[in-house]
């Protein structure tokens, strides 16, 4: 399996790609730099792949809500893109039962008023999302959904490594 590449591994987020994929994971405050950040990477990801991208976005139960100039810089960051480069964008909100339900349910439809042009799904796991993702974007990556669950474990990994080795060195 191709490695996946680590862009950025703090206690807050891990930004990564693989193949045609854009990986960023929440797990706490975000800012406008980080976003801007995590934008350009993902139109390098996307100049380098005229077959098309896909972006999965995956968000910690306990992360909190991003403030108006974030979520303004996200929106504007997410509508800058074509149908033809980003086939697909997934959300992984963490958490079960109600509080889980509920964010999700918000989510979607903060992403819906956002009017995206392309196909976007929230989901509750990440495998759901890997699933949904090969539908939309594996066939121009060349990957399945289990193989893109595995690139996702594998980032990981490295981001834990990489924050391991930058607290003790």
């Amino acid at each position: 399996m191709t490695k996946p590449r680590l862009f950025d591994a703090t206690d807050a987020h891990i930004i990564g790609t693989w193949k045609n994929v854009f990986f960023a994971r929440v797990t706490g405050p975000t800012t406008v730099e980080v976003q801007s950040r995590l934008g350009e990477h993902l139109r390098q990801l996307v100049a380098q792949h005229p077959e098309g991208c896909v972006y999965m976005l995956l968000i910690a139960k306990n992360a909190p809500l991003p403030d108006g100039r974030v979520r303004d810089t996200i929106g504007k960051l997410l509508r800058s893109f074509t149908p033809e480069q980003l086939l697909g964008l997934s959300i992984n909100v963490g958490g079960e039962g109600f509080w889980g339900g509920a964010a999700r349910s918000v989510l979607t439809g903060i992403f819906l008023a956002a009017r995206l042009e392309y196909p976007m799904k929230v989901f509750g796991t990440p495998s759901d999302a890997t699933t949904w993702l090969a539908t939309v974007g594996g066939q121009a990556g060349g990957w399945t959904g289990p193989e893109l669950l595995a690139a996702l474990d594998a980032l990981d990994t490295e981001a834990a490594a990489a924050r391991s080795e930058d607290s003790t060195g």
